[in-house]
């Protein structure tokens, strides 16, 4: 087996320096890391093994991971039999704008360039495309006059009528996103899309002319398919190769903004339901399941599942009552609206336990409509029983599902419990490490993971514990791979002294420096923020200093980003000086190459304070596990988000600027030399209020 990997990476490696000389041919620019990095992935997919990789800024890390994949897909294909049937390579986002932005461009380029015949696809939830069937009886009601609002009434036929039309005449795929019509409002989404739960799949008479059901049949042909973060996980949730083409243990992962999967794991593996909203969903239900009653055809068996639903909805929402009246006799117990709790409190035990008993019954029985339904070939039963039985189906699974992680006090890493005032009860994990572990990498084929930002304080092992690759065995190969720009030619500014972060005089200090900033700035300058009031009291300052400052800083939230963006990038190409300032967002993904951007200005180090019951929960958790919540969550966290913040400074070869980070703590804190150390080489330089030199 070793000899064989062997043979295969020199067969492959020889394949991947033929791509990259064609991209040179092309004018792309050497770059040591990127090749580097090419091949360490490429190795790893070949031995079927799981790598981490922090790749600087201006690698060109895209096409360096797509690179190896191809290359080692291209052998793999080679060597396959003529009946195999290889599984696509998922390439995995953090957000819906990269993800696009590799389909619609990283792929195309890097395809043309090497001359390649692959084939790829973008991979989208079920949420993201219309439901033919929901959009004809859409028409049908509206057409039979169901709204008292006749300009509405009118616009809707408009709408779904334009929709049925370039779907019948294949002018269009489903996709949402791709509608080239009006633009769609958050309820004519939700009205054209459907849940799973509530889908007849292939008894659906419009099942051969899905929209969704065509676009999961066409991407198992592909050879890469690029989804989010979010459908990867969700088809990890079902087991894997439900959503997504093929079995994680078929499939290579080529993950990147890695840095983000730990935190959105969290969010997807946790769950919520409101108690006011579900006591007003289920006593509804008596109305619904007349109306599915009158579509069971006399069905003796669905009859009398349906019965014992609605007997099991009627304990419900007695049950549900009782809870939001507990809620509201101990309104005291909650601190800034939240109440954060390790295990079910007594005051409502008995009847949230009733109401998982009831709710796991109610599932129980629609769960079984749905699949007499979905068998029964001898009565054509109209599709919307199943439909209409699933979408309450959905419903109170979740419930089921958000109660049992309530119960759970045994859960290791434990589970954050919390109510809000709004009468939503919370049950996340504290940390997704163990499910990510059970889930993905105990049965992965193999996985490259990248982002910019991977390491904290100079370490990946907070990354690995985290995403849960601490528990893999052999531990997974982790490289950082250097930008090939010059940090040297920009400087990194530190302050040495001054006022403390937390002290009333920081605020002025800030402003002061700030202002002297753009008395001498020819160009954009940028100012990241950690809080939105110090932001807003800065801005004041400046102002009340130089009303002439009015239109030269742009705050975040006084409009669109984009058009905030669009406003500085006017100001810069006028040849006048313009200042974005921005919270957390601006701090990681923004992009202001050349004047846009010549000066980052840091007032303080990114500390984030635990103020959600998440984060308080997490810190009670590393506490009893012997950890120190400073050094093992706030100073990790901080520290990759420092890097994000400064890396806004340099966006391409040609850049350089100044970067001020106005905080002591850097330098008259022991810590403060390991935050250094995790940034870019900037020159290193640092100075007092009296002697500043920009």
């Amino acid at each position: 087996m070793r000899v064989q990997q062997i043979v295969q990476g020199k067969a492959t490696m020889s394949r991947l320096n033929q791509y990259f000389d064609l991209l040179y041919a092309a004018g792309r620019k050497r770059r040591d890391g990127q090749v580097a990095m090419a091949e360490a992935i490429q190795a790893s997919i070949i031995a079927d093994a799981v790598c981490v990789c922090e790749a600087g800024t201006g690698i060109g890390k895209s096409f360096a991971v797509l690179l190896a994949a191809i290359t080692a897909r291209e052998l793999a294909l080679e060597q396959a039999n003529e009946d195999d049937a290889l599984a696509p390579i998922i390439y995995s986002t953090g957000t819906v704008a990269l993800q696009s932005q590799i389909v619609e461009n990283d792929l195309p380029t890097l395809l043309s360039l090497i001359k390649s015949d692959f084939t790829f696809a973008l991979a989208k939830g079920r949420g993201r495309y219309a439901c033919t069937k929901k959009i004809h009886e859409l028409l049908e009601n509206r057409h039979q006059g169901l709204l008292i609002d006749s300009d509405k009434q009118q616009e809707d036929i408009d709408l779904y009528g334009n929709m049925a039309d370039l779907l019948k005449a294949d002018k269009w795929d489903g996709d949402l996103d791709d509608y080239a019509g009006i633009t769609l409002r958050p309820e004519h989404v939700r009205e054209v899309t459907i849940e799973g739960a509530s889908c007849t799949k292939r008894r659906c008479p419009d099942f051969n002319q899905c929209p969704f059901f065509r676009a999961r049949k066409e991407m198992r042909s592909k050879d890469i398919v690029v989804v989010n973060h979010a459908l990867l996980l969700s088809d990890l949730a079902l087991g894997g190769g439900v959503i997504l083409p093929c079995k994680v243990s078929e499939t290579t992962y080529l993950i990147d903004e890695a840095h983000r999967l730990p935190e959105t794991a969290v969010s997807h593996f946790g769950s919520m339901f409101s108690v006011s909203g579900s006591t007003e969903l289920f006593t509804g239900f008596a109305q619904a399941c007349n109306r599915l009653l009158r579509l069971t055809d006399a069905h003796t068996e669905l009859q009398k599942l349906l019965a014992e639903a609605l007997k099991k909805s009627i304990s419900m929402v007695e049950s549900l009552r009782q809870i939001g009246q507990s809620l509201s006799d101990n309104v005291g117990l909650f601190d800034e609206g939240e109440y954060l709790f390790k295990s079910v409190p007594d005051f409502f035990k008995e009847p949230l336990k009733r109401l998982q008993d009831d709710a796991g019954g109610m599932a129980k029985s629609l769960s079984k409509v749905v699949d007499v339904a979905n068998k029964d070939k001898e009565n054509e039963l109209d599709p919307r029983l199943v439909s209409d039985a699933g979408f309450y189906l959905s419903k109170v699974q979740n419930i089921t599902e958000t109660i049992t992680r309530l119960f759970d006090d045994a859960s290791k890493p434990p589970i954050a419990k919390w109510i809000d005032e709004k009468g939503l009860l919370h049950a996340y994990p504290v940390s997704a490490s163990q499910l990510l572990f059970d889930g993905f990498w105990k049965e992965v084929k193999s996985a490259a993971l990248f982002s910019a930002t991977i390491r904290a304080v100079g370490r990946f092992d907070k990354f690995f514990t985290a995403s849960g690759l601490d528990l893999m065995q052999p531990a997974p190969a982790a490289q950082q791979f250097k930008s090939s720009f010059d940090y040297s030619k920009s400087r990194l500014l530190v302050i040495n002294d001054g006022p403390e972060p937390n002290a009333a005089e920081h605020l002025a200090m800030v402003s002061t420096v700030i202002h002297g900033a753009i008395k001498k700035a020819s160009a954009g300058i940028l100012v990241i923020f950690t809080s939105r009031k110090m932001m807003h009291g800065v801005r004041d300052n400046l102002i009340k200093t130089s009303k002439s400052l009015t239109n030269t800083i742009l705050s975040q939230g006084d409009c669109a980003t984009k058009q905030l963006l669009q406003k500085h990038r006017r100001a810069i190409n006028k040849g006048k000086v313009s200042v974005l300032f921005g919270l957390a967002s601006f701090g990681e993904g923004l992009d202001l190459p050349g004047k846009l951007c010549e000066t980052v200005i840091i007032p303080r180090i990114p500390f984030a304070v635990p103020n959600t019951p998440l984060e308080r929960a997490r810190v009670d958790w590393i506490v009893s596990i012997g950890g120190n919540p400073f050094f093992d969550l706030a100073l990790p966290n901080a520290s990759i988000k420092l890097t994000q913040m400064v890396g806004r400074l340099i966006r391409s070869e040609e850049d350089q600027g100044n970067v001020i980070i106005l905080d002591n703590r850097i330098m008259q804190k022991r810590y403060g030399p390991e935050l250094v150390r995790n940034l870019p080489g900037f020159r290193f330089n640092q100075f007092s209020i009296a002697s500043i030199q920009l």
